[in-house]
């Protein structure tokens, strides 16, 4: 089976390579640190139009969730595309973010398990279920 994350990180540096020779401009030819402000700012509008797929406003009427749920994973996706291009830019490789991920997972488990007010319902390991 194939690594999708790795696939994800190839197929969005075909389309950062795509953009870079069909839009020359000096945003997609400059060194790529550069752009991640862009990228980050990105995600964040990202993902306050997936919010407003989400019914944060309790004063609006709700939205079908079902309904809306193509939407909402094309929003996602939208985060995913910037996320990916952020990682790319700052030189991160699928295996660096997998990595990185698994290591703050493990870090964050082992705080709930050392602080004494998250120790409800007591687990024996961090994987158990609830």
């Amino acid at each position: 089976m194939k690594d999708k994350w790795k696939e994800l990180f190839a197929l969005q540096q075909k389309l950062a390579d795509m953009y870079a020779k069909v839009r020359p401009t000096p945003f997609y030819t400059q060194d790529p640190i550069l752009r991640c402000p862009v990228w980050t700012r990105s995600i964040t509008h990202e993902a306050c139009e997936l919010e407003d797929e989400l019914n944060w406003k309790p004063w609006k009427n709700p939205v079908d969730l079902q309904q809306n749920r193509a939407h909402r994973l094309e929003e996602t996706a939208d985060i995913l595309h910037f996320f990916l291009q952020l990682c790319i830019d700052q030189g991160f490789s699928a295996e660096e973010v997998f990595d990185a991920y698994v290591l703050k997972r493990d870090e964050n488990i082992r705080r709930q398990m050392e602080n004494p007010l998250y120790k409800y319902p007591k687990l024996k390991q961090p994987d158990d279920e609830l």
